[in-house]
């Protein structure tokens, strides 16, 4: 499994820092590779985010999450281990802020984000493919 953290804009809409909703400050990359359990080539096409992680992980591994009873995160281990090659749910929606000044906040699906701003005008953006 390889993962990381979020990006920072490195100049993009001329900006330089993580604090942004743009993909490039947001994105996380998720990678994983589990021999004869997930179909190599596998693409998961649906808003998932980090919270998430934790327990998909933990449902690998045979621990029941539930026990812990303080996960936020969704478990998709059912949708990577189907023997589809994309998993795409268009309707599973993700909701992030900005926690340090609480300036915008927005929610995102496979195909769009919306994002409120208390200084700009609501922006609504496709998702590229």
């Amino acid at each position: 499994m390889f993962t990381s953290d979020h990006g920072d804009m490195m100049g993009e809409h001329g900006r330089d820092e993580k604090l942004t909703p743009y993909k490039t400050s947001a994105g996380v990359p998720f990678i994983i590779r589990w021999p004869h359990q997930i179909t190599e080539g596998k693409v998961v096409d649906s808003a998932y985010s980090s919270v998430d992680f934790a327990p998909t992980l933990l449902n690998m591994l045979g621990i029941d999450d539930a026990e812990f009873g303080f996960f936020e995160g969704l478990d998709f281990l059912k949708a990577i281990l189907n023997g589809d090659l994309v998993v795409s749910d268009k309707h599973q929606i993700r909701y992030t802020v900005d926690t340090s000044e609480g300036t915008w906040a927005a929610a995102i699906t496979q195909r769009f984000k919306l994002v409120l701003s208390n200084s700009d005008s609501p922006r609504g953006y496709l998702m590229q493919r």
